[in-house]
């Protein structure tokens, strides 16, 4: 969820953790009576294939996703809304020309080669070789005095670091970070090529991710937020992570059961208080500065 301040000039990007546990309104469209489950099956529940329907209706899981969201956070309205497949993130980050990024820890992935080929489905690390993104091994810098070190990524390595939870100490909490991270990299490239004052130069870039991406403006498209939003500085871009605990353990693991202290920011956020609120919970600002 991302907010911007009226005067377009400072934003607010809140991860919501894929096992949140939420309630999830009805369907009439697909069918889904409704319930309580992990956020991440809104998507599904909406897109579950109806009778004469080829494959799932991204479209319709799209729209029950948002209005799960819209419950959770007590936002009535978003003025935009992106699914974005894994081939069109990708090709958005090598049109870019690639993103620089920090990590604070080693990532292992558990789908990528070091070549950059797929591993095999499920099989952890018993299956050969999987590429590392740990400090003074390409694509990364030695380490810094902190530990935390920068890596140089193209598209797919960028695809690969967003995905991976498993290696991490935080699991997806950590995962989080690294997204946030991961975005805010592409947003200063696209800054620091002038992509968001050169509409041909953006359009490249929003096309590179052709029929991967759905995205809904209410009649606007990405080039018109783009130009809206072109004062707006990734050092502007405020990172908050959620904190949830984990409900059941092993495979009695339901989800995670967010803190209060995440439905008191949610309520600043649809009150337009959230500066305020972050100035006496700053724990809530994450590592993705």
């Amino acid at each position: 969820v991302v907010h911007v301040n009226e005067s377009l000039n400072r934003g607010y990007m809140v991860s919501i953790p894929r096992d949140a546990i939420v309630d999830i309104p009805p369907d009439p469209a697909s069918g889904y009576l409704g319930g309580t489950d992990r956020i991440n099956s809104a998507m599904f529940h909406g897109a579950d294939p109806q009778p004469g329907e080829s494959g799932p209706n991204v479209e319709r899981g799209f729209a029950l996703l948002a209005s799960t969201v819209s419950e959770l956070t007590g936002i009535e309205r978003f003025e935009a809304g992106v699914v974005m497949r894994f081939e069109g993130f990708r090709d958005i980050v090598d049109a870019l020309g690639g993103v620089r990024v920090r990590l604070d820890e080693t990532v292992v992935s558990e789908h990528r080669q070091p070549d950059g080929t797929h591993r095999p489905v499920g099989c952890g690390s018993y299956c050969g070789l999987q590429m590392v993104y740990e400090a003074g091994s390409p694509p990364c810098e030695e380490a810094r005095t902190d530990g935390s070190f920068m890596c140089e990524l193209e598209g797919w390595q960028a695809l690969d670091v967003v995905r991976q939870r498993k290696s991490l100490s935080e699991g997806d909490y950590a995962r989080q970070e690294n997204q946030q991270r991961v975005l805010r990299a592409m947003m200063e490239q696209a800054i620091s090529r002038d992509m968001v004052t050169n509409p041909l130069a953006l359009d490249r870039v929003v096309q590179a991710a052709g029929n991967y991406m759905i995205f809904d403006g209410r009649g606007n498209d990405p080039i018109d937020f783009a130009f809206a939003l072109r004062n707006l500085r990734s050092s502007s871009m405020t990172m908050i992570g959620l904190p949830g605990t984990g409900v059941g353990t092993g495979s009695a693991y339901q989800g995670e059961q967010l803190d209060q202290e995440a439905y008191d920011l949610f309520d600043a956020l649809a009150g337009g208080q959230i500066e305020a609120f972050l100035a006496e919970h700053p724990d809530l600002e994450s590592g993705g500065r």
